[in-house]
């Protein structure tokens, strides 16, 4: 016969049961909540994406900047729930995060590209009205419609050192000084110049405005090493491969190739006019 405390760790068990079933059926409702926020989130989206840019209203503007700093969090709040009921389920919903990632960076990519357009169309506008006051009535009748100016390209790092000063000066000037740019927008700007082993130092960086600063700052901790620098430019000085041929194409890269890292050897503060 089974003694009081079997039955006591029976009832203890089945107590235990009826807990995580009830923790689970709040957190996987939760979760559809979550999902349900990312979808009506979406839906509005693609209702703006639908318009002509120059229809998008700036109190439409204003109101999807709105939505999307509150929906920033949604994913960090996604895998919170998620990992809770991982937790209690030995059963693999990969595929359901899966989901949810693919449309959480879509979406965002999607509504950042709408503000984006529509502030290089106010720019545009802004430029050309500036252009239109400063200009004189022939210039406005002549000039002024075949003024294209080239677009500035970001630069992109890889990770080398000896390219580390021109990409950092070049994204501080176009991106960093740059206060019209919101930092979730200057944080899709790092990750696209990004390339090889420099992209894994911010891989881990949940994707918010409030992680930008942090990515921005782990980016400087790794490579702006004034040290690691100066060493860097030294031995591509003292590295340089002898001309074999002689040709003035050669002779303008062994030029390049040195006044360019006597130029960063100089902005490092060393002397370089002896």
């Amino acid at each position: 016969m089974p003694t009081d405390t079997d039955l006591n760790k029976g009832g203890s068990s089945s107590s235990n049961s009826d807990f995580e079933r009830k923790k689970m059926k709040e957190l996987i409702k939760l979760r559809g909540a979550i999902k349900g926020r990312l979808t009506r989130f979406k839906d509005h989206v693609s209702v703006l994406n639908l318009l002509k840019l120059e229809d998008v209203t700036d109190i439409q503007l204003k109101e999807l900047k709105f939505r999307l700093s509150k929906i920033e969090n949604l994913l960090f709040e996604f895998n919170e729930v998620q990992s809770q009921i991982e937790t209690l389920s030995s059963v693999d919903d990969e595929n359901e995060v899966d989901v949810f990632e693919n449309l959480y960076y879509s979406t965002l990519s999607l509504a950042q590209h709408i503000i984006d357009s529509h502030v290089t169309i106010q720019e545009k506008d802004a430029s050309l009205h500036s252009a239109r006051s400063s200009c004189s009535d022939d210039c406005s009748r002549h000039s002024l419609g075949n003024i294209k100016l080239p677009t500035i390209k970001l630069p992109t790092f890889d990770g080398n050192y000896l390219k580390w000063l021109e990409y950092r000066d070049t994204f501080d000037s176009l991106i960093n000084s740059n206060d019209s740019i919101s930092n979730i927008n200057k944080f899709h700007y790092l990750r696209s110049s990004l390339e090889g082993s420099a992209t894994v130092i911010i891989k881990s960086l949940e994707f918010t405005s409030k992680n930008y600063s942090i990515a921005w700052g782990l980016i400087c901790e790794r490579y702006d090493n004034k040290k690691v620098l100066i060493n860097n430019h030294l031995k591509a000085l003292f590295e340089i491969e002898s001309i074999t041929n002689e040709s003035h194409k050669a002779i303008r890269f062994l030029v390049d190739h040195v006044l360019k890292n006597l130029r960063a050897l100089n902005t490092l503060e060393q002397p370089t006019d002896k």
